[in-house]
């Protein structure tokens, strides 16, 4: 399920360089030693690197690696979802002040209050946060819940549940000043992810400037901090961007109020202990900073100067109270000839009401000027510069009118019985801040209940607000339904008293007639009143969101309630489909207290849920996500039979194991007298997965369940006619736990079985295959449930693309409904080369690399874990450029060369400008250097394919002036890439090249730090030789692994204190495989390995050269004694239970007539050697008839076989041979 569309929490932290890993398209690396660090920025652009010169400056965006938090699905709000009239109203603006009109954009949308947001100062430069900008607390039962339901849906049925996850997830306060220990374990409160979370309360009484601090050694942390209704108003993952190790930190400016800290880990594997720590600072720009007391009618002059008081982005200010003894609208002007003045209005808290910072910018007017109508009470007036580190005098002008909105406007009385006011905005009404008329209508309740407000025009666009008796902003609303500008509503739930109504216009100056209407339910009860119908199990109901329904009184959405009946306790499938709305489906317990929510967990924008329900009355919500919405919809409820699961179950089983039983009268039973033995199954990761069923006592039938107990697979016998033995072979499992089913094929029949289970893992690439893709060409797909995933839980397709010639390669993957993901493989390996997040437009996904002659997989997958709709795959190509593209030039070994860059009109793939210099050398160490006081320099060598060797962006971190590179090169020529690290730098450089003949450094003999072997974990301290690494600057150690028998396991090397790279060479000291970062979301590394006997070498380095500290290396074996095939007789080709004549033949008429596959491809190999051949047939002929040798095992008793050209051959139908 999800939480709410477009949630994706953005996480502005401190950036760190990019870094790139290489392709498999440099075959040229296996000629060196030990290959190359650095990867070729042209070919691969995974990510764009951060401006770090801006961020040293104080500039730099948020990073691009470690910025992005994965999709949070968590029930807290997020803002930017399903909200309400008053969040849209007031959407990337400060909180109004009492009674301040403030209007949305059109279709606003309100993004969560981030770390960084361009709409106002006090949320600017620095990790600031702005509190306080949030929508109304949604009336109880109607919109009132906190999000999607993990767990605990027993206790929702009880009466007096809170359905707010804030409160059901607290362990206790922490006060400024203070510390809270504590630690996340199971039980603890579950996000939509897997990941734990703990909640603590904050409460404050004054405006505070708060620094949180989550520290753990234990686990990678993360930090929201949410508000009082639940509301995100910023996240943070690491305080050091990229370092895990660091914890996690806010700083936030917050008004008086609750808050909640939330604690919780990255992964859903993260528990450990934490310490919370929270640090207050009163904010000194009001009170603690008054210059004076401003009156209306009066000019004040000042001085920005040093000593003044500071805002956090460093600029200076002075402070001015001002006293509103009356409603008024007050008008302040700032005017300066030494600065660009900036104003802000704050409240008698500090509260921010409102700020501007030029008058008229496109004109030239950098004045600043405020209107604000303002209730009765004390303000401060801030004067102040619009960047840090100017100073100069100043005036301050304000000026007063008295002005109450609510009366001074008024009309006339609305009544609360649907009849309709007609009138119209003139040019004598009253006038708003913003230029636009208004019309106040005033409106009496009698008792509590729901209110529908109607306002229509055809000649301007309609504006609606309401207000309370203390003339305070309650809801507004712009329009009803998208696009339509002509008609405004507000559905809300008030208890009685007075109110106002205000007919205003969208834009200044509109005028003309309007109809206004009201309509009244007194004593509203949401889930008896918008009941259209009832639901049951396995129900289908079809209906209509139509213009009479019932509407949300948050966003004034439409909505029918369904009464739906849970007899037994278990898991319930709700899915909610439209083709003529987005829908969103909501879930009310029998209080009528929301306690789920979801708006795409189906197909597209369709919704699903997914729950364990106790026994209990709920409602089902039929909702839209955007108000307006209109249509026919279908409703599914699916209630899947956990008999088979839960009531029979007898044990579990895992891969490669074998367990027998046997059915009795004592089992359980289905309706039909079928007895049944069920085992739970859990897959650690994407599987293939084989189960066998075998019994000679009675018909077998096999089953297997997914987690919900839902049938998917079943089969009853292997082969027609045999009867004992059922099986799913080779199936495709992602990580979970499933259900397997073992019964007869009658009622009744009893016996002993066994059931085997063998698993290999699953190859992203073949054994998830869904075509080939060919360049030029477009592929339309759809991610969904069943599709493979990665350890990540990202689902994903798999695309064979056949290279013939080196060419470019331009892949997009776009989508109208999924934050696309795409992954390139290796078909060699089926190992990750590249992949690309938002490289295209939007959310989509882009990469652009030379691609070499071979095989490669396309994975179009999604950012967010489980996501599933519809995508299009384009893959373009041209065939590879002119080597080199241009030529600038030639340089010399030891003549160090001055010139200006660029002097050519080459340029690299990302487009920053490129000149080439070529070189001819003997052979030996090839060391070049690039030097610029002028532009940050990037350095490239290509070999005389114009395939890269090696790139460098600095030789130091933060070094930018220096680019070197050092490689070990046989003679020949070679090209010299100058170039920028940013597009459209340019300026004077020095390149030195020093050339050194001599014999290559053996690494794998002088840099060796011990041995290991599979199983060992090795901790150690980097560096400890003086090597390095080939081609920089990067140290590098090397551990011996020799191995007596093949390997299969994983290889990690994890580092709290620097950025590691993993290396594995051969043992001639080739480089075989390499790792920088095991996913994007960590920067240890690991490799996956299936290694044969021999000797090997595993290299530990940095990714930054001069980094250091303690490692561990370790050897994890893979335990799949699942990977072996069988049962089978070598040589009984035609599975008859013995060697005869017959299966010579079958063996040549397979060969040579074009017969069917044997059903066991591995048994027809006589001789073992993974080949099916006329040496077969004739190796059995001679065996049968003239004493020939016999064949290898399995024979001459029925076995598996786990040989490796057995594995090769395979044995997709097994016999029953035991």
């Amino acid at each position: 399920m999800s939480v709410y569309r477009a949630n994706k929490v953005m996480c502005s932290e401190c950036c760190q360089r990019r870094r790139l890993v290489f392709g498999a398209l440099l075959p040229i690396l296996m000629l060196l030693p030990w290959g190359v660090v650095h990867a070729q920025e042209d070919a691969v652009e995974l990510q764009a690197r951060p401006d770090l010169r801006a961020l040293r400056d104080g500039d730099g965006q948020a990073g691009a690696r470690f910025g992005v938090r994965r999709e949070p699905a968590n029930p807290f709000k997020a803002a930017s979802g399903k909200h309400s009239g008053r969040e849209a109203a007031s959407a990337g603006k400060l909180p109004p002040a009492i009674g301040r009109l403030l209007k949305s954009r059109k279709a606003a949308s309100l993004e969560a209050p981030s770390i960084k947001s361009p709409y106002s100062k006090l949320r600017g430069a620095g990790a600031w946060a702005l509190g306080g900008a949030k929508p109304r607390v949604p009336a109880v039962g109607d919109g009132g819940g906190a999000g999607e339901e993990e767990d605990g849906e027993d206790e929702k049925c009880a009466a007096g549940a809170t359905a707010n996850f804030c409160q059901d997830w607290l362990v206790g306060n922490v006060e400024c000043g203070g510390a809270a220990e504590g630690a996340l374990e199971p039980g603890d409160g579950l996000l939509g992810d897997g990941t734990l979370v703990d909640i603590w309360l904050l409460e404050l009484d004054s405006t505070q400037i708060v620094d949180i601090n989550l520290l753990s050694d234990e686990m990678n942390t993360f930090l929201f901090l949410v508000d009082a209704d639940c509301f995100v108003i910023a996240t943070n993952n690491d305080c050091i961007e990229g370092d895990p190790g660091s914890g996690s930190c806010l700083g936030a400016l917050l008004e008086p109020g609750s808050y909640h800290l939330v604690a919780n880990g990255w992964e859903p594997a993260d528990s450990g202990d934490y310490s919370l720590g929270v640090n207050c600072e009163p904010v000194r720009f009001c009170g603690d900073c008054v210059e004076g007391e401003a009156v209306c009618g009066e000019t004040l002059t000042g001085d920005l100067a040093d000593g003044d008081c500071l805002l956090p982005d460093g600029s200076m200010l002075d402070t001015y109270s001002i006293e509103v003894v009356e409603p008024s609208r007050l008008t302040i002007d700032m005017r300066s000839a030494e600065v660009n003045p900036y104003l802000l209005v704050m409240d008698e808290n500090c509260a921010p009401i409102a700020e501007i910072d030029d008058a008229d910018p496109e004109a030239g007017n950098l004045d600043a000027a405020l209107v604000l109508d303002l209730r009765p009470g004390n303000y401060f007036i801030i004067a102040n510069s619009s960047t840090g580190g100017e100073s100069g005098a100043y005036e301050l002008s304000l000026a007063c009118e008295p002005f109450d909105l609510c009366s001074d406007c008024r009309l006339a009385e609305l009544g609360c019985d649907g009849q309709l006011v007609e009138d119209g905005l003139f040019e004598d009404d009253c006038v708003l801040q913003d230029g636009s008329f208004l019309d106040v209508f005033s409106f009496d309740l009698p008792e509590a209940g729901r209110v529908s407000l109607s306002l229509t025009s055809i000649e301007f666009d309609s504006y609606l607000w309401l207000y309370d008796e203390n003339c305070e902003v309650v809801e507004a609303n712009d329009d009803c339904q998208p696009g339509n500008f002509d008609l405004s509503c507000l559905t809300v739930d008030l208890e009685a008293g007075a109110y106002f109504v205000a007919v205003n216009s969208y834009a200044a100056s509109e005028t003309g007639l309007y109809q206004l209407s009201a309509t009244c339910q007194a004593g509203f009860d949401f889930c008896a009143d918008c009941n259209v119908g009832s639901a049951a199990c396995d129900d289908l109901v079809t209906g209509t969101l139509d213009l009479d329904d019932c509407q949300m009184a948050d966003d004034g959405s439409f909505v029918d309630l369904y009464t739906f009946e849970v007899e037994e306790p278990g898991p319930v499938i709700i899915d909610l489909s439209s083709l003529e709305f987005d829908t969103f489906l909501r879930l009310y317990n029998q209080d009528c207290e929301e306690v789920a929510v979801d708006d795409d967990g189906g197909d597209g924008l369709n919704s699903r849920m997914t729950l364990d329900l106790e026994v209990c009355t709920y409602v089902i919500g039929i909702n839209s996500y955007a108000n307006g919405e209109i249509g026919t919809y279908d409703l599914a409820i699916r209630c899947p039979d956990v008999t088979l699961c839960r009531d029979c179950e007898v044990g579990s089983i895992a891969c490669g194991e074998t367990v027998r039983g046997a059915l009795d009268a004592a089992d359980c039973a289905l309706a039909d007298g079928t007895l049944v033995d069920s085992y739970t199954f859990t897959v650690e990761q994407a599987s293939q997965v084989s189960i066998t069923l075998r019994s000679s006592e009675f018909d077998t039938f096999l089953n297997l369940s997914d987690n919900f107990c839902e049938t998917f697979l079943t089969n009853e016998d292997c082969q027609p006619g045999n009867f004992e033995v059922s099986c799913i072979e080779g199936v495709i499992l992602n990580a979970g736990t499933y259900t397997i089913g073992v019964s007869a094929a009658g009622a009744g029949e009893a016996g002993s079985y066994e059931l085997e289970v063998a698993c290999e893992r699953a190859d992203n690439c073949e054994d998830c295959g869904d075509g080939v893709a060919e360049c030029p060409g477009m592929l339309d797909g759809f991610l969904d449930a069943d599709d493979c995933s990665l350890e990540n839980g990202r689902l994903f397709d798999s695309f064979e693309l056949e290279v013939l010639e080196t060419q470019e390669y331009v892949i997009s993957l776009t989508s109208g409904n999924l934050d696309t993901f795409l992954y390139l493989y290796s078909g060699e390996s089926c190992e990750e080369i590249a992949f690309d997040d938002d490289g295209g437009d939007g959310l989509n996904s882009r990469l652009a690399l030379n691609l070499a002659p071979g095989t490669y997989w396309l994975l179009p997958s999604s950012y967010a874990a489980g996501a599933v709709g519809a995508y299009t795959l384009d893959i373009g190509c041209n065939k590879a450029a002119a080597c080199p593209p241009c030529e600038t030039g030639e340089v010399t070994c030891d003549e160090p060369m001055d010139s200006a860059f660029p002097l050519d009109t080459c340029s690299r793939s990302s487009g920053q400008s490129e000149d080439i210099y070529s070189i001819v050398v003997e052979g030996g160490l090839l060391d070049v250097s690039l030097t610029s006081a002028e532009f940050d320099t990037y350095l490239s060598i290509y070999d005389s394919s114009c395939l890269p060797l090696a790139v460098n962006d600095d030789c130091e971190p933060g070094n930018f002036d220096l680019s070197c590179l050092t490689l070990e090169v046989p003679a020949g020529t070679y090209y010299i890439g100058v170039s920028s690290y940013a597009v459209g730098e340019q300026g004077n450089f020095g390149l030195n090249i020093t050339c050194e003949a001599g014999e290559a450094v053996n690494l794998c003999s002088e840099c060796v730090t011990g041995s290991m072997l599979p199983g060992d974990v090795t901790a150690g301290d980097f560096p400890t030789t003086e090597c390095t690494v080939p081609g920089g600057a990067e140290s590098l150690e090397l551990w011996r692994l020799e191995l007596d028998e093949p390997f299969v396991g994983r290889i990690r090397l994890e580092s709290d204190d620097f950025d590691t790279i993993l290396g594995l060479t051969n043992g001639d000291c080739e480089l075989v495989d390499r790792n920088d970062d095991c996913d994007q979301t960590t920067v240890n590394s690991c490799l996956q390995v299936d290694l044969d006997p021999g000797v090997y070498f595993l290299g530990v380095s940095s990714f930054e050269a001069g980094s250091s500290g303690a490692y561990t290396l370790a050897l994890e074996a893979l335990q799949e004694p699942g990977r072996s095939i069988g049962p089978f007789l070598r040589g009984d080709v035609d599975q008859s239970g013995d060697l005869q004549l017959t299966d010579a033949v079958a063996i040549f008429s397979y060969l040579f007539l074009g017969d069917r596959e044997p059903a066991c491809l591995a048994a027809a190999d006589l001789g073992g050697t993974g080949e099916i051949n006329l040496t077969a047939g004739v190796y059995l002929l001679q065996f049968l008839f003239i004493g020939g040798q016999a064949p290898p095992a399995p024979f001459p008793q029925c076995d598996r076989s786990s040989s490796a050209t057995d594995l090769g051959l395979g044995c997709s139908r097994p016999q029953d041979c035991f």
